[in-house]
């Protein structure tokens, strides 16, 4: 198929999908296949910054997000309207920029009478009124809201938006079917750490610590993997920034690898390794998917509470390299979280997807009985 560059056709059974697509990051590639996999007897039509990657590896019609002409044509063309990942709504200019677009798309949508549907996207601060007012405006406005952690839920409630919220999760935990992979012995696997990285890790403090944390673990005979997550346009910072650390840890025991095409590859780099310091989100999920250990070290609300969500140690600075250390030894002892915890987020990502598919078939393809609940939030709603 062809990108689109005009409007589509056959609206009752095209959806249109946007969430940051195209930008080269493994973990919103792994989120959009989830959702097209959800999609069957569905014609979607994907906006992504790089048309031609997106529907070469998935196939599916795609329109270029940069043009806004483009989008708000196919958008309203379309039979209904999905958001899926990322932070959605907040004060930043971007994050305010993206909240204003597609409040934009959602209330053309809803004067169509249209379903819109908001799918594990995040929530940052919301300082400013004028922030406020949009995110209540756009919860409002959508027929399905599903945050992907309590924090973002929390950050709604302040803002002065009416509870109660569904809680799910990640939309990329579904590529984990059944839990976590088969894991090689003690004895079998590489004595190794993998370090993925971040843009937040380009900051000179930040990589002279990090390299200062691990530089004795490589004198003691651990390989160190830095990886960078992204790839393609935009991937500059966090290959620099491996090069950067690895410049001051010098090349003894110490490698870059590739960025991973998908979270199938990252788990797979993941499964022969002892440990994995994910700075990122989508590391600790494809690290837990593998079934090994973890060590959040990130200040990210949302990869802090998925740690806590998987029983795996965090730490939010890296400015203590003695710290980092002892957490980083610590970590290799307690090993992977439990498959419960993991096939929990499984979970929530499955039923997720279950009220998504309820919403568009309007109560025809499935019984809501048949879903499982996602949990509520503030506590108090949940039973």
């Amino acid at each position: 198929m062809t990108a689109l560059s005009s409007v589509a056709t056959d609206a009752d059974a095209t959806v249109f999908v946007t969430g940051g697509y195209g930008r080269g990051h493994a973990g919103a590639d792994a989120g959009l296949a989830t959702v097209l996999g959800s999609l069957s007897g569905y014609r979607p039509i994907v906006a992504s910054e790089n048309p031609a990657s997106t529907e070469n590896q998935f196939g599916c019609d795609v329109i270029d997000a940069t043009d806004p002409a483009c989008v708000r044509a196919n958008a309203r063309a379309a039979g209904a309207l999905v958001v899926t990942g990322g932070v959605a709504m907040g004060s930043q200019p971007g994050e305010f920029k993206r909240m204003g677009h597609l409040l934009a798309l959602a209330l053309r949508a809803r004067l169509a009478r249209k379903p819109v549907a908001l799918m594990g996207i995040g929530v940052g601060q919301l300082h400013t009124w004028r922030s406020r007012a949009l995110a209540n405006t756009l919860i409002r406005t959508s027929d399905l809201v599903v945050l992907r952690d309590d924090q973002s839920a929390e950050a709604l409630t302040l803002a002065g938006i009416p509870t109660p919220f569904r809680v799910g999760t990640d939309l990329s935990w579904t590529l984990a079917p059944g839990g976590q992979l088969k894991q090689p012995e003690q004895a079998g696997r590489e004595d190794q750490v993998v370090v993925s990285l971040d843009r937040a890790s380009r900051s000179p403090r930040l990589q002279a610590d990090l390299a200062n944390a691990l530089l004795p673990l490589a004198g003691d005979g651990m390989r160190v993997l830095l990886q960078p997550w992204r790839s393609g346009r935009g991937a500059g910072d966090e290959q620099l920034v491996a090069r950067r650390i690895m410049s001051r840890m010098g090349t003894k025991n110490v490698e870059i690898v590739d960025s991973p095409s998908s979270l199938q590859q990252a788990k797979e780099l993941f499964a022969n390794s002892r440990l994995v310091v994910a700075l990122r989100s989508h590391a600790v999920i494809a690290a837990a998917c593998a079934g090994v250990g973890i060590l959040a070290l990130s200040a990210d609300p949302t990869t802090v509470a998925m740690a806590a969500n998987l029983g795996v140690p965090s730490l939010q600075s890296a400015r203590n390299p003695a710290a980092v250390r002892r957490s980083i030894v610590s970590a290799l002892d307690i090993g992977p979280p439990e498959h419960s915890e993991v096939d929990n987020e499984v979970g929530r990502s499955f039923a997720s997807l279950r009220l998504l598919e309820l919403l568009l078939s309007r109560g025809s393809a499935i019984d809501p009985v048949d879903i499982d609940p996602l949990p509520l939030y503030p506590e108090l709603w949940r039973t």
